[in-house]
C-alpha cells in the first residue's frame, strides 16, 4: 500500500501543479499576434498540442482524491491487522481492491506526470514565442538555457509522435469498424440467410458427432440456431468432399424441422447445381460464421 500511496501522492501533486501553472495559463485571454505566417502556424500548432494534452484521458482530481482516501483507509486497516496477535485476513474483495488501486494509482501518476511535463514544455514555447514576437529580437542563451531548450524540444517531439500514433490508431479503428459494418451487411443479406436457413433456424437440438455417415444430435434446454463450434466439430466446414457430405447430411437431416435442404446426403446423387450450392453455403459459413455468431444468428 505504501507504493500505491506514493503513486497517488505523485498524481495529486502533478494535478495540483497543473491547476496552478497550466489551467490558469490556458484561461488567460488570447493575445492578438502581429507575427509572420510561419510564426502563426507554429503558435497554432502549440495551441493544438495543448488542447490534445488537456483532453487526454486520465483520472480527474476528484477521482484521485477519492482513491487516495480509500488507500489511506485500507493502509490503516492493514497496519491495524499487523499489530494484532492473531490477525484476521483481508477479504477477497479488499485484496482485489488493493491490486486495482495500485494499478490505477500507477497509471494516474504516470499520466499526470507526463501531461504536466508536456504542458509545461508547450507553455514555455508559447511564452517564448510571444516574447520573441513582441521584442522582435532573439535573446542570447546560456548553457543551462540551451540544455533546457533541448529537453523541451525532445518532449514536444515525443508529443508529436504520440499525437500521430493516436491519430493513426483512430483511423485504423474507424477502418476496422467500417469493415465490420460492411461484413455484417454482407452476412445478413437475404441471399445468405436464405441459403443458411437450416442452420439459422431456432431448434432444441445441436449436432453432437458423426459416426461414418450417421449424424447424432443432442437435445438442448434452450432453443437456438446451430452452433458454429458444432459445425466445425463434425468437420462440416472442412474443405473436402467429406466436408461437403457432412454439411449436406446436416442441412437436410430428417430430424431437423423445416426449413432444410432437399439435397441428397450422398455425393453420387448430387447434380452440378447441388455441388455448387453446397460449396457456396460452406464458403458462406466459413467467411460469415463469426459475424453471424456476433449477430446472434448462429450459436457460438
Amino acid at each position: 500500500m505504501d507504493e500505491a500511496a506514493d503513486f497517488q501522492a505523485s498524481a495529486v501533486n502533478a494535478a495540483a501543479t497543473w491547476q496552478t501553472d497550466i489551467a490558469s495559463f490556458r484561461e488567460a485571454p488570447a493575445r492578438k499576434l502581429d507575427a509572420t505566417d510561419s510564426e502563426r502556424r507554429e503558435y497554432q500548432k502549440l495551441i493544438e498540442q495543448m488542447a490534445f494534452v488537456t483532453s487526454a484521458n486520465r483520472a480527474s482530481p476528484e477521482q484521485i482524491a477519492k482513491a487516495a482516501s480509500r488507500i489511506e483507509s485500507l493502509k490503516g486497516k492493514t497496519q491495524a491487522l499487523a499489530g494484532q496477535a492473531n490477525p484476521t485476513r483481508l477479504t477477497t474483495s479488499e485484496l482485489t481492491e488493493i491490486i486495482t488501486l495500485h494499478s490505477e494509482s500507477k497509471q494516474a501518476s504516470e499520466a499526470w506526470t507526463l501531461a504536466l511535463q508536456q504542458a509545461t514544455a508547450i507553455k514555455h514555447k508559447l511564452t517564448q514565442q510571444l516574447v520573441a514576437i513582441e521584442a522582435d529580437t532573439v535573446q542570447p542563451e546560456t548553457v543551462g538555457a540551451e540544455i533546457f531548450e533541448a529537453e523541451t524540444t525532445a518532449v514536444l517531439q515525443d508529443l508529436d509522435a504520440q499525437i500521430e500514433r493516436e491519430a493513426a490508431a483512430k483511423i485504423l479503428e474507424r477502418a476496422r469498424a467500417e469493415e465490420a459494418q460492411a461484413l455484417v451487411a454482407e452476412a445478413t443479406r437475404p441471399e445468405v440467410t436464405a441459403m443458411l436457413a437450416p442452420f439459422l433456424t431456432h431448434r432444441y437440438v445441436q449436432p453432437r458427432e458423426m459416426a461414418g455417415t450417421t449424424l447424432r444430435f443432442k437435445k438442448t434446454m434452450d432453443e437456438g440456431p446451430i452452433s458454429l463450434t458444432a459445425l466445425n466439430g463434425i468437420n462440416a466446414l472442412a474443405d473436402s468432399e467429406a466436408g461437403l457430405v457432412r454439411l449436406a447430411i446436416l442441412g437436410g437431416h430428417w430430424e431437423l424441422s423445416e426449413p432444410k435442404w432437399s439435397v441428397k446426403s450422398q455425393a453420387k446423387y448430387w447434380s452440378d447445381e447441388d455441388r455448387e450450392m453446397l460449396k457456396k453455403a460452406q464458403d458462406m459459413l466459413r467467411i460469415y460464421g463469426p459475424t453471424l455468431v456476433q449477430q446472434g444468428l448462429l450459436a457460438p
